[in-house]
């Protein structure tokens, strides 16, 4: 008997991701973002969050696909290792309930870009379902920021 697995889904530019249930803290409507200065362009700013410093990912531009206003952005705020994040994403989809022996490996046909960030995609009726890996997605944050503040350093 194969595991179920819980899924927040969510699109971005026409396509259904997810994540896995339990590491959704919120989801929220837009909400004012602070630009941070030398920040790579998938890091949007910072949210306040009712005192919580929150790091709003701009999941368009992370995944190399074409941005939009994210003044319309909902927030899938995760709590991960007692740290707050964003995802910014087009739309909020529904809670998928898929069987763990359908996990299969991302199709090739996904550009690099995005493919990086994939964990992984199940069928569903009539559409692919991607799994982030929001480990990969919190290790190329933090590569990032590593590399703009060498830059400003030097």
């Amino acid at each position: 008997m194969s595991l179920e697995l819980s899924y927040a889904t969510f699109v971005i530019d026409g396509k259904l991701f997810g994540i896995l249930i339990q590491d959704v803290q919120e989801i929220l409507r837009p909400l004012e973002v602070t630009k941070v200065p030398l920040a790579s362009l998938a890091f949007n700013g910072l949210i306040n969050l009712r005192g919580n410093i929150v790091l709003a990912i701009n999941m368009r531009q992370l995944l190399g696909l074409p941005t939009l206003e994210t003044s319309n952005c909902m927030n899938i705020v995760l709590k991960l290792q007692d740290e707050f994040y964003s995802l910014q994403v087009d739309s909020v989809a529904d809670v998928v309930v898929v069987q763990q022996s359908d996990f299969e490996i991302p199709p090739e046909t996904l550009p690099s870009e995005t493919k990086r960030f994939i964990s992984g995609t199940y069928k569903l009726d009539n559409k692919l379902l991607h799994i982030l890996d929001i480990g990969q997605i919190l290790e190329d944050k933090s590569l990032s920021h590593k590399e703009k503040q060498s830059e400003v350093l030097i």
